[in-house]
């Protein structure tokens, strides 16, 4: 349920930005550490997913370790988002059933 809550009530405090690494892979990890900080909940591959709109998103989540939702709302189709290797595809996050279904999938 963390999950939901934090999707829901963001907490931009604990996530990783180009400013703390110029390489975006590395941002999984910085957000992890922050958000293992915070919560004192250890954050992993386990348990991190990255929504992202791109193939570079989806790139980053996978080699940063966390699982990739893939949003088709930016130049890349559903297709190459899956393609790439996103965990799960949507085609806007308009629908918070669908989002909710694919977080539901991807929890431990």
């Amino acid at each position: 349920m963390r999950a939901l809550l934090v999707l829901w009530d963001i907490d931009f405090e604990v996530g990783g930005y180009g400013s703390d690494d110029e390489v975006r892979a590395n941002l999984v990890g910085v957000a992890q550490e922050r958000a293992t900080g915070t919560y004192a909940t250890a954050f992993d591959c386990r348990n991190t997913v990255l929504i992202g709109d791109t193939l570079r998103d989806v790139q980053a989540g996978r080699k940063g370790g966390a699982k990739v939702i893939g949003v088709a709302t930016g130049s890349d189709t559903m297709e190459a988002l899956r393609a790439e290797g996103a965990d799960a595809v949507l085609p806007s996050l308009q629908d918070t059933e669908a989002l909710t279904e694919a977080l539901s999938s991807l929890a431990d």
